[in-house]
């Protein structure tokens, strides 16, 4: 595989580059096609779509190394996944310091798209930050509950089945409220601490409440 004035000589096989890098190939017809590495056939089949050779456009990067992004070739990341990439974000929060296949890096249009990366070469270790205030609240209760995210999705499946039972609206207020609360404490125990006894001693607190609740005669 030769290589003059950028241009690299190619003889078919594995994509060479990342898949987000911009390529200028040359095809067996002389044509030439700028497109991202993804979209790219580089295996040869003998047709006038076999690339012959080809070069990479490199981004333009300022004096501390940052290029600006925004969002490449079809949202795919422009390096290898295993390189260590610093990444500012639209949002203007901190920036993160990551192997670059653990981003996002296509357009979504919110605080999360990257705006602009660099190459760190040797990266520092990173002292860990205590967290502080919200979230250390929320450090707290995810290792002991589990993630947001699965307690909702529980949450919410159990809740859609109550829901869609035909005499759901036949329960009082009181006993369909309680059910809510007691999916979401199935949930804390499904995806977190299933020993953490508040859980289990919330579950009975509300169907107690059920039971007061009819012992005094319910709705009137």
């Amino acid at each position: 595989m030769g290589v003059e004035n950028n241009w690299i000589e190619w003889s078919g096989g594995e994509r060479p580059v990342p898949r987000g890098a911009l390529i200028i190939a040359e095809c067996r017809d002389r044509r030439e096609m700028l497109m991202g590495a993804a979209d790219l056939r580089w295996t040869h089949q003998g047709d006038y779509r076999d690339i012959v050779r080809y070069r990479v456009i490199e981004p333009k990067s300022d004096a501390d190394g940052w290029v600006e992004w925004n969002g490449g070739c079809n949202g795919l990341c422009p390096v290898p996944d295993d390189t260590i990439v610093e990444c500012r974000f639209r949002d203007g929060g901190d920036n993160l310091c990551e192997s670059a296949g653990q981003f996002r890096w296509g357009r979504e249009g919110n605080g999360g798209d990257i705006v602009a990366y660099r190459v760190v070469e040797h990266p520092a270790p990173v002292e860990p930050k205590p967290a502080t205030g919200v979230n250390a609240t929320l450090a707290e209760r995810g290792s002991r509950y589990g993630a947001f995210r699965d307690n909702a999705g529980v949450t919410q499946s159990i809740k859609a089945i109550l829901d869609g039972h035909p005499r759901w609206h036949t329960l009082t207020a009181c006993q369909r409220e309680s059910l809510h609360h007691i999916a979401s404490k199935i949930a804390r125990i499904m995806n977190g601490d299933s020993n953490y006894l508040d859980n289990w001693h919330d579950i009975a607190c509300y169907a107690m409440l059920v039971e007061k609740d009819i012992n005094e005669g319910g709705e009137k």
